[in-house]
């Protein structure tokens, strides 16, 4: 089972702070007639990666916002992302996630966003907690996404030192 998460946060640039404001997770569907499909054709941990990052945007999109950074720690869906698949130790597995990378690539055209790495388990609170909602996916029986409340999400952090 492949499973993802993702964690929205608003940036307070005075205080220097970050605020959460939505969590979702999810399985990886590979399904294409499934209302959650969104053009995994395996699942692995690059399609769960590429899937975080599509629902990022989307809800990025439904909640119109005009400008947003998305954080990966996974350098392979950030290439995919920034259609970086020509050339690289990447170059080969676009064909295998084509469907995905490119409904992907096509979430980005409603909000401008920026796209950065972030090193995995290293104590960033973004990532922690996608990591976490990613393995609560993997408790979760139904195929679809969960959403998770700002109240959850500030509760998590403070139970795993995040905040």
């Amino acid at each position: 089972m492949a499973t993802w998460g993702l964690a929205a946060f608003q940036f307070f640039k005075v205080e220097k702070r970050l605020e959460p404001l939505v969590g979702f997770c999810g399985k990886v569907i590979v399904e294409p007639g499934h209302p959650e499909f969104v053009g995994a054709d395996k699942l692995s941990s690059s399609t769960a990666e590429l899937s975080a990052i599509n629902w990022a945007m989307r809800w990025l999109h439904a909640k119109k916002y005009r400008h947003a950074i998305v954080f990966s720690d996974s350098q392979y869906a950030i290439s995919m992302t920034l259609q970086k698949w020509c050339s690289g130790k990447y170059g080969l597995t676009m064909a295998q996630n084509s469907a995905l990378v490119l409904n992907t690539r096509g979430a980005f055209d409603a909000v401008v966003a920026d796209v950065s790495w972030v090193r995995g388990h290293n104590g960033n609170v973004g990532n922690e907690l996608a990591d976490a909602l990613a393995q609560h996916a993997k408790q979760v029986v139904v195929d679809r996404r969960v959403k998770v409340g700002a109240d959850k999400l500030k509760k998590w952090m403070q139970t795993q030192s995040l905040s």
